[in-house]
């Protein structure tokens, strides 16, 4: 038995209606949602991978709030992950106009210009994150790279102390450090690297020169036994690590992680 065709438009009527009435309650909710709110929730769609509509979040809770600093933050940071390093730029100077002690602003800011060979500007900028956090670490690292890129090895040096006095574990700050050392003669690469660090003669290892151990060829193995990545970075764990590593007889060795100026 057929319903009655008027019943039936009644019915298709009534669910468009109905969905009306939703998407007018969705888009009244959305519209009811803070800039605070917004901003929450665009961190939450970049961590779930959804970048365009965290976008969209940031864009709206700006548009709420034209001084909400943070916004233009993580909206900033964004854009750089996307390669939009003129908006990032932009993002990251409004941040800074409106919050002078946005310390990663200026940090992130001084990553572009560091990556665009603009290097007073870089220069200046991890100076203003340190002048806002005197104990920020990776500033102090970075900067030691820019003043080795400008060729002015005892202020590279001087960074890397810094760094290596804030966080006695920041062990790429060592390498980097020891590679400006060798380079001034200050240490001998056909000396014995147990001349300076005597515990890593153990397993055979004893012949081993700075020279091989600064070219990557010591013969000691990258990570065997495996140690968790959560541990790579401890300089405690890494450096006993290497000490009680068998030699290899002066192959290529992995080559050490040094960190690169990046984003904190």
């Amino acid at each position: 038995m057929s319903c009655c065709p008027w019943l039936m438009a009644f019915k298709k009527t009534s669910l468009l209606l109905l969905g009306l009435c939703s998407f007018a309650m969705v888009m009244a909710a959305q519209e009811e949602m803070s800039a605070d709110a917004l901003l929450e929730r665009g961190v939450n769609f970049v961590r779930a991978g959804d970048k365009e509509r965290a976008l969209h979040d940031y864009n709206r809770a700006i548009a709420l709030n034209p001084g909400f600093a943070n916004a233009y933050f993580s909206r900033g940071v964004l854009y750089d992950d996307q390669g939009n390093l003129g908006q990032a730029l932009e993002d990251y100077g409004a941040t800074i106009r409106l919050d002078s002690s946005n310390v990663a602003a200026y940090f992130n800011r001084g990553l572009i210009f560091f990556n665009q060979q603009k290097y007073e500007s870089a220069l200046a900028d991890y100076n203003s994150a340190l002048r806002v956090n005197p104990a920020y670490t990776d500033a102090y690292y970075n900067r030691a790279i820019l003043h080795r890129k400008q060729g002015d090895m005892d202020l590279a040096l001087g960074d890397y102390e810094l760094t290596l006095r804030l966080n006695p574990q920041y062990w790429p700050a060592y390498f980097n450090r020891g590679s400006i050392l060798l380079a001034q003669g200050k240490l001998d690469p056909d000396k014995p690297v147990v001349h300076y660090w005597p515990e890593f003669g153990q397993q055979g290892k004893d012949k081993v020169l700075v020279r091989h151990f600064f070219n990557h060829s010591a013969g000691v193995p990258g990570w065997e036994p495996r140690i968790p990545f959560a541990t790579v970075f401890d300089w405690k764990i890494r450096s006993n690590h290497w000490k009680s590593s068998p030699s290899g007889g002066n192959q290529a060795a992995a080559m050490p992680i040094t960190r690169r100026p990046s984003a904190s």
